[in-house]
């Protein structure tokens, strides 16, 4: 899909520790700052922030269980992605409406570590990440490399020529494709805006986004790789963290993987021999 951009009148750029730095300094020379920051105010603020991090973690945890049917969700996921690639791992994110369960459960800390993009155009992640994958290799760090992007947008991605060009160059990447049956962003664009709108009222296929019966996400990308591109996919929650471990061997093996996680359960979703 086409990225359009608004030109803006300046543009700033700053190395974040040099403007921090700065920042520090002068809160450290200015007596009227400091004694602001010191005062009794100031601590029941911190208290206050601690406390509301803490019931956060709690909740993220919460989060990242199975579902009683034995299916997993974003944040299941996620929770098991981040325990199963190295850690150094570079993720390149495209997750569009699970890209708050992605970042939360995922709890990078190190710069570098994570490239998304604000603008305005979907598709752009499957590139970017054998872009990412070959500069951590020319620089010499040769980091692991892990895309995460929904369903949708993996289509947009050309993933054919994405797939074929990482056997080719030898370019070895995981990429999570998050297959929730559907492109749900249409859908959250109006409940954001209007939550009673009557786009939240009819069914996925009256609305068109639905991608029942979906795409075989991984197969796409084997075909194309010409059996050179492992290809993982599983919705039991009992299996995850093993078919993770197969689909990050793979990749550290040299080759690229494609694991499609089938949120929420099979309903609607490709399936060996069908």
């Amino acid at each position: 899909m086409p990225v359009f951009y608004i030109n803006a009148q300046h543009r700033y750029q700053a190395n974040a520790f040099v403007a921090v730095t700065q920042i520090n300094d002068y809160i450290a020379s200015n007596d009227e700052i400091l004694s602001v920051i010191t005062s009794p105010l100031y601590a029941m603020r911190l208290l206050g922030l601690q406390e509301a991090h803490a019931n956060r973690m709690i909740r993220i945890a919460g989060e990242a269980k199975p579902s009683p049917e034995g299916f997993f969700g974003t944040p299941n996921l996620m929770d098991q992605l981040r325990k199963a690639v190295p850690k150094n791992t570079i993720f390149v994110v495209e997750a569009i409406t699970n890209t708050q369960s992605v970042a939360e459960q995922l709890r990078l800390t190190t710069p570098g570590s994570w490239f998304n993009s604000g603008g305005g155009g979907l598709g752009w992640s499957g590139g970017a990440a054998l872009g990412v994958k070959m500069a951590s290799d020319f620089t010499g760090s040769r980091q692991f490399v892990c895309q995460v992007v929904g369903d949708g947008s993996y289509m947009f991605s050309f993933p054919a020529s994405v797939y074929w060009i990482a056997q080719r160059y030898k370019i070895p990447i995981l990429t999570i494709v998050l297959n929730n049956n559907e492109w749900n962003a249409p859908r959250n664009s109006p409940l954001y805006i209007r939550p009673g709108a009557s786009a939240l009222k009819v069914s996925r296929e009256e609305l068109n986004i639905s991608f029942s019966p979906t795409p075989d996400y991984a197969g796409i990308a084997a075909a194309a790789g010409r059996g050179e591109v492992g290809c993982f996919r599983s919705f039991k929650a009992g299996d995850l963290a093993e078919t993770l471990r197969k689909a990050v061997q793979c990749v550290l093996e040299g080759h690229s993987a494609v694991f499609e996680a089938q949120l929420d359960g099979p309903e609607g979703k490709h399936m060996e021999g069908n």
